[in-house]
């Protein structure tokens, strides 16, 4: 049964940081930016780099930005890891066949995923090399979206499937841990699929518990994680817009922005299900919400780019403190967002020239013809600006007062204590074997961890007293303690998961060969 929570918002309760992608053809041959030309607008070239393209057929089909990387994949197939900060190439890795890329790349710390016709491939995010092929079980309607541990993946027919993540892909034991090896044959293996009544045509967001995923339709559905019983099923929650969504939802931290073509903006608790705040400017929300630090910038039909407060902050030019979900101010003549600083947001206007706004009002400060970089890239991460033309040039550009990057994200990041700990290097001698019951005592009081083991998941695999399973705490030298837990865990034939501030200890997956 649907309650209202408000503003137009419903919930149902059942039993169970992409980019929009810019698609465009347009060739062109841009030269980079004068230094005279950018010294008008106070700013610095960063670095230029040129993309190998396979002739004028070719160009990007998507640029991320990944953290400290940028990734850009062409249609005809290559896939390119780069320092966004200095524009040094890492690698370059051919995946498929030539133009039946689709959606983007998913990735995690480790990997790159990559889908290409029915086919998704994994790529070492360090080196490039393919590391697997797996056969997908029908076509792939979104950006899939991948966490350390989890692949999940949206298909036509309307079921999201989440993946366990072979061992070569997670953190854990590698060939020099007491002998043991990766698995020669990696393939990922499901962990839980739902059938659902909706298109899943936009990519989801995921939280720390939570997989969040829109349908053009207006309807969010929300799936738990990590599932802590056997059915092999997942907790499931459905909200309802009033009207539909055409744009992917933003996400900063454990919250989604979400446009609507009701003309309003939608914060929303992942975690929760609960509505934060909204923005109503009146008419459709036209690109995807781009949240930073202390913004939102989304771009409404007819009505230009607005500025929302994303937290209460206070406003430096009236002095008064500006509610979260207030709009600051709008720009008429910017139509999309680029990237911004303390001082400067920059936006292309309706025929790609590159505006700089004054944060603080919104008037337009300058601009540049930046018209021949026809592949648009939007920046939440960081105030790097980058153009983009299909002929595979990318020009980075940054204000000279910043000459480091001005990381919008540092909050994000120190938001989940859980994660630091299990990034804590670890020295051990090794110890005797002793029951798990007794290692998981001792991890926890050493570690300051929760942990949990599912023994009904066990019990399934008819593994009666997994606790009484003798283990051995591993030798290592300056280990991550998240891949001493993965060696624990796996002499008693369990894999761990992370859900808010616990670890969930269950059976190791089984994995069908094809």
């Amino acid at each position: 049964m649907m309650r209202p929570l408000s503003a137009g918002l419903v919930l149902l309760l059942a039993s169970a940081v992409l980019a929009q992608v810019p698609l465009t053809s347009v060739y062109s041959t841009p030269d980079v930016p004068s230094e005279e030309v950018l010294r008008r607008l106070n700013l610095k070239k960063g670095w230029a780099r040129y993309v190998p393209m396979a002739g004028r057929r070719d160009g990007f089909l998507t640029i991320q930005v990944a953290g400290k990387d940028l990734l850009a994949q062409t249609r005809s197939g290559l896939i390119v890891r780069m320092d966004a900060e200095t524009g040094r190439i890492y690698w370059r890795q051919r995946v498929g066949r030539p133009y039946k890329g689709g959606h983007g790349v998913a990735f995690n710390s480790r990997s790159v995923y990559a889908i290409n016709a029915t086919d998704l491939f994994s790529l070492s995010r360090t080196t490039g090399e393919q590391r697997w092929r797996y056969k997908l079980p029908g076509g792939t309607s979104a950006l899939p979206i991948a966490d350390d541990r989890h692949l999940y993946l949206s298909t036509a027919a309307g079921r999201i499937y989440s993946y366990y993540l072979p061992s070569t892909d997670v953190p854990g034991p590698s060939t020099s841990d007491e002998g043991d090896e990766r698995e020669t044959d990696p393939q990922p293996a499901v962990r839980w699929s739902v059938l659902t009544t909706v298109s899943l045509e936009l990519p989801p967001l995921v939280t720390r518990t939570r997989v969040l995923v829109p349908s053009p339709s207006g309807e969010i559905r929300l799936f738990e994680k990590v599932v802590t019983d056997t059915d092999g099923g997942s907790r499931e929650e459905s909200l309802a817009l009033r009207g539909k969504i055409d744009v992917p939802a933003g996400q900063f931290g454990d919250v989604a922005y979400v446009g609507s073509s009701d003309g309003s903006l939608y914060a929303l608790e992942i975690e929760t299900g609960k509505l934060a705040w909204r923005y109503t400017a009146g008419t459709p929300v036209k690109r995807q919400p781009m949240p930073t630090s202390e913004d939102v910038y989304v771009t409404m039909d007819r009505y230009g780019l607005v500025r929302v407060s994303r937290i209460d902050v206070l406003d430096p030019v009236s002095r008064r403190t500006l509610e979260a979900g207030q709009k600051v101010w709008r720009n008429r003549d910017a139509d999309r967002f680029v990237a911004a600083n303390p001082k400067f947001v920059y936006a292309s206007d309706h025929s790609g020239r590159l505006l700089v706004l004054d944060r603080k009002r919104g008037t337009k400060l300058s601009t540049l013809d930046a018209r021949q970089f026809r592949f648009p890239i939007a920046n939440t991460m960081t105030d790097r600006i980058y153009l983009a033309a299909n002929d595979g040039l990318i020009v980075c550009l940054h204000d000279r007062d910043y000459p480091r990057p001005f990381n919008h994200r540092i909050l994000e990041e120190q938001a989940d204590p859980l994660k630091k700990k299990l990034s804590t290097l670890v020295t051990h001698k090794g110890g005797k074997a002793i029951a798990l019951r007794e290692m998981i005592k001792d991890l926890e009081k050493a570690h300051n961890l929760k942990i949990r083991v599912v023994e009904a998941a066990f019990k399934a695999r008819r593994i009666d007293n997994v606790m009484a399973v003798e283990v051995k705490h591993p030798a290592v030298v300056n280990r991550p303690l998240e891949a001493v837990l993965a060696l624990v865990f796996k002499q008693a034939g369990a894999i761990f998961e992370v859900f808010d501030d616990s670890i969930i200890v269950v059976p190791a997956p089984i994995r069908d060969k094809e």
